[in-house]
């Protein structure tokens, strides 16, 4: 990945490695990203989960061979803490994990909706689309 922002705020978070993968929901990242960029988004980590406000707007985009694609804020927002209260915290579509070393991420559905994904096993190729 080239570059991660939040609202098209640059995270500093440089040199990253994603694993596209079908099979993941969410966006599994190195603790400390995570943190990063929950923290853009206005929310918290504890020890279970990261939260962001069921409300939020914000967007996040990941950079791949300098085009941005942005995953729509609805996306971010996964479920309500608390089921009787959808206007408060709800689970984040970026939680912490290691996968690999610690700049690497998994990057499932979260994102990958919001992206064409083709894969040539011939050329051992991926590319990315933006819907339009």
């Amino acid at each position: 990945m080239d570059a991660i922002t939040v609202s098209g705020q640059d995270t500093t978070l440089t040199g990253r490695t994603a694993i596209l993968d079908t099979g993941t929901t969410l966006i599994i990242a190195p603790p400390a990203d995570t943190q990063a960029v929950i923290t853009m988004l206005g929310g918290k980590c504890d020890t279970q989960q990261c939260t962001i406000p069921c409300t939020s707007n914000a967007s996040v985009a990941l950079s791949f061979g300098n085009a941005s694609f942005s995953i729509d804020p609805r996306d971010m927002v996964v479920l309500p803490v608390d089921i009787n209260d959808p206007t408060g915290d709800c689970t984040a579509g970026i939680q912490p994990g290691t996968v690999g070393t610690n700049t690497e991420w998994l990057v499932g559905d979260v994102f990958l909706k919001n992206a064409y994904f083709s894969v040539d096993t011939q050329n051992n190729q991926i590319s990315l689309a933006k819907p339009s």
